[in-house]
Formats: structure tokens, C-alpha cells, sequence
């Protein structure tokens, strides 16, 4: 019988995920990774408990700190907006888990996103989920060829509602544990605190787009593109951030915040190349819409989009992943 390694969070949709993976005829072994904090272990452990299979605790903490904390606090620092649960996704929840499980024999690295992993002879590709509401391909457009074999997502097909319905057939204690929300290790919300404590911040002017001065700021990393909240400026119309010069932060109305070009680097494939010039579908937010563009490789790590319709507060350091369809196909960092 074949093994496969469960990734344990503590919540439902892992939960779910193990008692499916067992269902289907696999040996499992639930691994829990301690990030930041070890509060869920006790919750994936009950549900190993209940279902009779082995547990494992694996202290993750200095590698999320290098790879994750240390780059949000980096990306902030150089005036970006970063992708924090990319960068976990990618580091921690598959490269960790994926040698953990190679270590193990096992055959699959098992988690709770929702996303489909569609084998097509013998090629292996990446599909968006059936419940769109919860699609996480955004999350994980950096699997490849040398990944996706040995991942699998049991809710791909599933709606948020049935999956928690199988975890209080299946008695789990989470099943009404609610999905997190926040930056797992800023609990609290309080982005500004939390660089206060790793940098010092940069003070500056906030300038309309003719460098004229509007009013002073304290701190040039804590604001990102598009926001208008907690500017703390006075204005008849309101005033979104646009872009930083050097210490500046240029506001500006709500239509200067479009552009329709944008460059992204890091470049990253699911599977089949994309001919230079072709149309796709991009998304430059997890929580936008797919948009028409067209793509320029500019080199083996770059790409060029030009979207037909102007984009609303493109942030440098965000993802933008590129869709055929219902498939992902790849993506990169903006830049």
C-alpha cells in the first residue's frame, strides 16, 4: 500500500483532507510544521489520534524565518508589497514537506488547498478548484514538473460546506474552526508595530504627482499601493498612494492609480511554454478577477503583460499569475 505524508495545520480542510487521502486506500502520517507558533499542534493531533495514524511535530522556525519573515520585512524595507503565504507556500509546505516525505518512501505530500492536480499522459497540470470561491492556484503557481507528481489536493472537488460537513460526520473537534484570516505571525493585524520592531522606519513626505508637498509621514515601508485608510491626510476628494520616490510617497485620485503594463520577474511554469506574444488570463490579486493581456518573454526570468483593459494599484512584490482557462499556467513577481 502506498504512503502518503498529510500536511497537518490543525484545521478542517487538512482534517479533511487526511480522512479522504485514508479513504482512497493510502497509508498516512500526519506531519505538522511549527512556523511560528506550535497553538494548532494539539488540534492536528486529535484528529491523527482519531483516525489511529502517526503524528510527527517538525520545528520549521528557522527556516520561516529566513525564508518568509525575513523576506516580508526585506520586501517592505525596499518599498514592495510582499506575498508572504506564496513564499510559505512554496519554502515551507511543499519543499519542506517533499523532503520530509522523500525521507519517509512516501509516494505524496498531501494538503488541505483547494486546487486540482490534473495528469494528462504524462504531463501534470494545475487546475483551478470547483469551488471558485476558494480557488488557491493563486497560492501556488510555482509547482512545476519536478513538484506536482508528488502533490495532491482531496478538495479540489469539494465546496467549502461539504467539507465541513464531513469533518462533523468524522467527529474532528474543528469542524466549525474558523478559516485564519491574518498573517499567521502578525496575529494581531498591527503591520506597523510589527516593522517597528525589525527596522527602522523611514520618514518622509507624502507629494502630489507634481513632487509638490502635501504632508509629512514617519514611516515610507508601512504603506502600500492603492491604500487610501490610515494616510492620516485631509483632502476634498480621496487620495490613494500611487507610487514612492525615494523617501516620498506620490498620492493621487482613484483614476491615476490604472496602468496597463507590468513587468514581473521570477518567472515560473506549470508545465507548457507560453509563446511569446500569446493572450492569457492574469490575475494581479488573489482576491481580482482574471484579466486579458498579452505576453512578452523578455528573458528565461522575465515577462512583459499588457492588458487590454487598464489595472487598478499594481503593487511591485505582488504575484501575478497567468491562466489558460480553468488552468494555471505560471506566474511571477511583479517588478
Amino acid at each position: 500500500m502506498s504512503l502518503a505524508i498529510i500536511a497537518m495545520s490543525g484545521g478542517v480542510d487538512s482534517s479533511v483532507s487526511a480522512f479522504l487521502t485514508k479513504q482512497e486506500g493510502y497509508d498516512i502520517i500526519g506531519a505538522t510544521m511549527i512556523l511560528c507558533s506550535d497553538k494548532d499542534v494539539i488540534y492536528a493531533k486529535n484528529v491523527c489520534d482519531n483516525m489511529g495514524v502517526e503524528h510527527f511535530v517538525l520545528n520549521y522556525r528557522n527556516e520561516f524565518q529566513a525564508k518568509v519573515i525575513d523576506k516580508f520585512v526585506n520586501t517592505y524595507k525596499q518599498g514592495e508589497t510582499p506575498s508572504p503565504c506564496i513564499d510559505c507556500n512554496k519554502h515551507m509546505k511543499f519543499e519542506k514537506m517533499i523532503e520530509f516525505a522523500k525521507k519517509k518512501n512516501a509516494e505524496k505530500v498531501v494538503t488541505g488547498h483547494y486546487a486540482i492536480v490534473e495528469k494528462q499522459g504524462n504531463k501534470y497540470y494545475l487546475k483551478k478548484a470547483k469551488d471558485k470561491t476558494k480557488d488557491q492556484t493563486y497560492f501556488l503557481y510555482f509547482l512545476n514538473q519536478n513538484t506536482l507528481p508528488y502533490v495532491s489536493f482531496p478538495l479540489g472537488g469539494l465546496d467549502k460546506s461539504e467539507t465541513r460537513k464531513i469533518a462533523e460526520e468524522q467527529g474532528f473537534a474543528n469542524h466549525k474552526k474558523p478559516d485564519s484570516q491574518d498573517i499567521c505571525f502578525i496575529s494581531d493585524g498591527k503591520l506597523r508595530e510589527f516593522l517597528e520592531r525589525k527596522i527602522r522606519l523611514t520618514s518622509g513626505n507624502f507629494i502630489n504627482e507634481d513632487n509638490s508637498i502635501i504632508a509629512p509621514h514617519s514611516g515610507t515601508e508601512i504603506y502600500t499601493i492603492g491604500q487610501r485608510k490610515g494616510l492620516g491626510v485631509s483632502n476634498s476628494t480621496p487620495l490613494y498612494v500611487k507610487e514612492k520616490r525615494d523617501n516620498d510617497i506620490v498620492l493621487c485620485d482613484n483614476d491615476s492609480l490604472y496602468s496597463k503594463r507590468l513587468e514581473a520577474c521570477d518567472f515560473s511554469l506549470v508545465c507548457d511554454e507560453i509563446l511569446d506574444g500569446a493572450m492569457v488570463m492574469a490575475k494581479i490579486r488573489s482576491t481580482g478577477a482574471v484579466q486579458k493581456a498579452r505576453f512578452n518573454l523578455i528573458d528565461d526570468s522575465r515577462f512583459m503583460l499588457e492588458f487590454e483593459e487598464p489595472q487598478r494599484a499594481v503593487a511591485k512584490g505582488q504575484a501575478v499569475v497567468l491562466y489558460d482557462g480553468d488552468y494555471c499556467i505560471g506566474g511571477g513577481a511583479i517588478c
